[in-house]
């Protein structure tokens, strides 16, 4: 089949931009779209810390007894196991605000990419990296101080 024939058949674009592969087009598009996907993995990592604090955080009075050697031992429950179990729920919303944040920061990215690639032109961006690290940062301090906090009472 030469340039000039149409194929047999056409598979349908569903809305997707059609470019002339020339030089590195479909490579960088690739990449854009690989980079989309480790946004999307790492808001995904966030979420599931955020359910997993949440759950491991979730232990309810009522079940605290324990079966050792075959009697039941009672756990009882003093001021800090109360203070920490009241910041799992915050710790674990924070959590998933960051993943959501770093999702909708990640699709602001791949389109506004996508959009400057038909232009020829790649953005060096580092906002969005650089407020994920700052969120990160913030919440490894906040865990410290409260941690801090709890042992010192």
């Amino acid at each position: 089949m030469s340039d000039k024939e149409e194929p047999r058949f056409k598979l349908p674009t569903y809305g997707a931009l059609v470019l002339e592969n020339k030089g590195s087009v479909a490579r960088d598009h690739m990449a854009n779209e690989r980079t989309f996907l480790a946004w999307l993995r790492t808001s995904l990592t966030f979420v599931t810390i955020g359910i997993g604090v949440a759950q491991l955080f979730r232990l309810e009075e009522k079940s605290s007894r324990v079966m050792v050697n075959g009697s039941a031992i009672e756990l009882v429950y003093d001021d800090k196991s109360k203070i920490i179990r009241g910041l799992g729920k915050p710790l674990s919303t924070l959590c998933i605000v960051l993943g959501i944040c770093t999702l909708l920061i990640g699709i602001f990215r791949f389109y506004h990419t996508q959009f400057l690639l038909t232009k020829s032109v790649y953005p060096a961006t580092r906002l969005g990296v650089g407020v994920i690290v700052l969120f990160i940062i913030a919440m490894v301090v906040l865990c410290l101080a409260m941690s801090i906090k709890i042992a010192i009472d």
